[in-house]
């Protein structure tokens, strides 16, 4: 997570009259998980060859958000307001497989 705050006067905002007052917020946000399961297996149907797998099964869950939020007003109290909002979040499922052979 991260987040900031900034406030400042001046002609800040182009075609918007003499100077005002600016204020804004941003904010981020961002979480994930990620977990793996799996095993192996392995046989040995001679004295110098071998035959292993190896199978696993992922899940990532991942979710983000950012807000932003500006507030403007001048000397003769007109006021410009922004606000933005954006979320996302998604769910990744995955197989992972691998197979060997030794031999000696």
């Amino acid at each position: 997570s991260a987040s900031g705050t900034e406030d400042t006067y001046g002609d800040v905002i182009e075609g918007y009259p003499g100077e005002e007052y600016l204020s804004g917020t941003i904010a981020l946000q961002k979480k994930f998980n990620e977990e793996w399961f799996g095993g192996s297996w392995s046989y040995l149907p001679g004295h110098n060859f071998s035959v292993g797998l190896t199978l696993f099964v992922t899940t990532r869950d991942q979710s983000a958000s950012e807000i932003t939020q500006l507030q403007s007003y001048n000397a003769a109290q007109d006021v410009v307001m922004y606000y933005n909002f954006r979320n996302y979040k998604y769910t990744n499922l995955g197989l992972v497989g691998k197979i060997g052979l030794a031999y000696q």
